[in-house]
């Protein structure tokens, strides 16, 4: 490997790992969107709802985790520490939601 393969690699990093932050929130956002999905077919089944139309518990999950895991955290950390809340609100909903879907 010749000097100027290594200095391609040096300079290719930052973008791999820009690449894989990138990756890992959305797979947090997919894995938190559904867990709140099953929650909200639990809740669901237990109110008497028998499985048609089948996408309802899909979208309701999305739009509580847009609301509840999202927003309201981001609105709640802005109100409370500015804009490091704004950051830290939505981090931290996901840690609980992944506490509570026990990944």
């Amino acid at each position: 490997m010749g000097p100027m393969a290594k200095t391609f690699q040096f300079v290719r990093a930052p973008f791999v790992l820009i690449s894989l932050l990138i990756g890992l929130i959305l797979l947090l956002l997919v894995l938190s969107i559904i867990s709140f999905g099953e929650w909200v077919e639990i809740a669901l089944k237990w109110a008497g709802y028998r499985g048609r139309p089948y996408w309802i518990p899909g979208v309701l999950g999305f739009v509580a985790y847009l609301g509840l895991g999202f927003i309201g955290p981001a609105y709640g950390g802005n109100a409370l520490l500015g804009w490091p809340g704004l950051i830290a609100g939505p981090m931290i909903a996901v840690a609980i939601i992944s506490w509570l879907g026990q990944w």
